[in-house]
């Protein structure tokens, strides 16, 4: 059996900075969440983040989806490839 680690997840370096951008997305014609855990690190650090009425917010997949959903953001998610190339299709 081969065990290979895992991602390993840290806050952002500079959280200020990352709070910028994340006001600056706000903003953004489409913002993109690559993870559940995206999602969490990102609202831990703007708990009422809002992208604007007119973007368009895309989740990589559905757990992704759900995770925004919680938070009360509505979010389109692929029907099948979990990755890139099934947001962009």
């Amino acid at each position: 059996m081969l065990l290979l680690p895992g991602a390993s997840l840290r806050p952002a370096p500079d959280p200020a900075a990352a709070a910028r951008a994340l006001d600056l997305a706000r903003k953004a014609e489409a913002v993109v969440f690559v993870s559940p855990a995206a999602v969490r690190m990102a609202f831990r650090l703007r708990p009422g983040w809002r992208a604007a009425r007119s973007a368009r917010v895309l989740a990589v997949g559905p757990a992704t989806a759900l995770a925004l959903h919680r938070r009360g953001v509505i979010a389109l998610a692929p029907d099948a490839r979990y990755d890139s190339e099934g947001v962009l299709a």
